[in-house]
């Protein structure tokens, strides 16, 4: 059964509160830290994106674009005024795409290093947006 983008805001709220965290932890000396840091990104970008996707589909109606690409949903949402920076968005998913292909502890570090400083609170900001968003759709 598919999500609504309520549940979806939901899900999105606890995991972005979960992630947020990383910030007490020691992410740099504890490669366990650091690999759930990364993970728990992953999975928070994904369901933001399919967030946008699913808010745009459900309450816009706008559905005339491939649903299972994140570059594309990024773009409309972006082009249809529901996320301001796009560009950040892209980095997002570039980075997440390279998550799976990162070996080497130095890397994931300094991946690490970007999602503290610049994708935890955009992720945080996306996650405010989106309340105000959803609460201004008809019920």
């Amino acid at each position: 059964m598919a999500l609504s983008y309520i549940e979806r805001l939901s899900q999105l709220s606890k995991l972005n509160a979960s992630l947020s965290q990383a910030n007490d932890k020691p992410v740099f000396t504890d490669d366990y830290v650091l690999s759930g840091l990364l993970s728990k990104y992953k999975l928070c970008f994904d369901l933001s994106w399919k967030l946008m996707k699913d808010i745009m589909v459900d309450a816009w109606a706008i559905d005339d674009f491939p649903k299972g690409s994140p570059r594309e949903v990024i773009s409309r949402a972006f082009y249809n005024g529901l996320i301001k920076d796009d560009e950040i968005w892209l980095a997002m998913l570039r980075l997440r795409n390279e998550l799976s292909h990162i070996y080497e502890v130095e890397l994931a570090k300094d991946s690490a290093r970007d999602i503290l400083e610049r994708y935890i609170p955009a992720l945080a900001a996306f996650e405010r947006d989106m309340h105000e968003v959803v609460a201004g759709l008809p019920k």
